[in-house]
């Protein structure tokens, strides 16, 4: 059975979350990643800034198909690549029986 799983390393801590659907383990590799950068925590300068980043409302996200999530997660995921201490992924794997 193919499965996904979103792997997280923090600060030298790993942490993995499975899930049944690709589009399951992207959701919750963005808000991970948005959580990190302090999205929902004023990251924005103005609404400029806000219209210039890639989709981040909940609302947005969970309306979006796996490829689209696809690609907010790997432009999201572009703005942590000089962060030393923060590094994610997404992956299919298979439960072994």
């Amino acid at each position: 059975m193919n499965i996904w799983a979103f792997v997280v390393k923090h600060e030298g801590n790993f942490d993995v979350s499975t899930h049944l659907t690709k589009k399951g383990a992207l959701l919750v590799a963005v808000r991970d990643i948005l959580e990190y950068l302090g999205v929902y925590e004023g990251y924005f300068r103005d609404e400029e800034h806000e219209a210039s980043e890639p989709p981040w409302k909940d609302e947005q996200l969970a309306e979006m198909s796996s490829e689209q999530l696809s690609t907010v997660y790997q432009k999201w995921s572009e703005k942590t690549w000089d962060h030393f201490n923060y590094e994610s992924e997404v992956i299919r794997t298979t439960v072994q029986g």
